[in-house]
Parts: C-alpha cells; sequence; structure tokens
C-alpha cells in the first residue's frame, strides 16, 4: 500500500510541473497528496540534506519541497540542475531515496512504452513525459495524454504495461 500511494504521488508530483490547475481547485482526491511546506520551520531534515550533497555535490540550485499523504508518508523532494538538465530526487523522511525523476522530450520515451500506450490509446496524442527510476523496480514513465475526449495521466513500464491514474473529461465549447 504504502508504495502504491508513493508512485502515485510521484506521477501527480511530476505531472503537476508540466500543467499547474487554478489555485480555486482542490487537489484531486484520488491521489490523496497534498503539496505542504517543508515542516520545521521551512527547513528540510540535516540527515536528507547532508545525503543529498554526499551524491549529487552541492550544486548551486537545489529547492525542497515536503508532501505528506493521507497515510502520514513523507517524502522530501530535492529539485536540482545536473548537467543542465532539471531532476528530482525523492527522499524518505529516514534519508532513503525513494527515486529519481525528471522530464524528458516526448520522442525520448522507449519503443515499447510508445507502442503500448498508442494500442491502448490510439486516437491520443502525448503531451508530456516524465521518467521516474525507483530502487529494486522498472523504470515508470508518465505522461499526459490528450484523447478527443479526455486528458489522462498515464503510467507505463518499459515492459509496456499501462495504469491510468487521472481521467477527465473534456469541456467542449459546442456541446
Amino acid at each position: 500500500m504504502k508504495k502504491n500511494t508513493i508512485l502515485v504521488m510521484s506521477a501527480f508530483m511530476g505531472l503537476s510541473l508540466f500543467a499547474k490547475t487554478p489555485a480555486s481547485q482542490s487537489p484531486n482526491p484520488v491521489f490523496g497528496v497534498f503539496a505542504k511546506a517543508p515542516k520545521g520551520g521551512g527547513k528540510v531534515s540535516p540527515l536528507i540534506e547532508s545525503k543529498f550533497k554526499n551524491q549529487f555535490g552541492d550544486p548551486a540550485i537545489a529547492s525542497w519541497s515536503v508532501v505528506d499523504d493521507v497515510a502520514d508518508v513523507q517524502i522530501t523532494i530535492a529539485t536540482f540542475t545536473e548537467a543542465g538538465e532539471q531532476k528530482e530526487v525523492y527522499y524518505f523522511d529516514d534519508g532513503e531515496i525513494f527515486g529519481i525523476g525528471k522530464n524528458i522530450r516526448r520522442d525520448l520515451l522507449p519503443e515499447n512504452v510508445t507502442k503500448a500506450i498508442n494500442a491502448r490509446f490510439n486516437s491520443g496524442i502525448i503531451q508530456t513525459a516524465y521518467e521516474f527510476k525507483e530502487r529494486n523496480a522498472s523504470t515508470r514513465y508518465f505522461v499526459r495524454l490528450v484523447t478527443p475526449k479526455h486528458t489522462m495521466i498515464v503510467s507505463a513500464n518499459e515492459f509496456g504495461e499501462t495504469r491510468v491514474y487521472q481521467k477527465e473529461r473534456l469541456k467542449h465549447l459546442f456541446q
């Protein structure tokens, strides 16, 4: 359960970078995650910050956020730029890395992922893509997909297994 909650949270966090919802709308309760300011007066745990610096060096720009879900799982996210590419590192509260994610171009999705998405959603267009590498698990790709009637957040692994996390019906002007 903890792993599924964190996976869904990761998808939400990664894809929220692509398209922000208006501030007047509340978070989708399906995800059960709510972004909060870092606890402890806005400071990140020294343990997590130390582990980040040991693994990734001391990048000039690193921003931090903390996400809690309804199961009281706390994830700290470090966003930084490495070799000109923005990445996010997801930490459990004990300082262990949950995974690393980054935005990727649609044309860099693995062929199996693209084929699986096209086979399941033949009329869909991939707008954005996010790669998430987790310890001891296959790499997952999260895409925002638009069909003539819906917009969706879909995940797929390199083996072509897909899952829909969010599906919203599009409102057309002339209905």
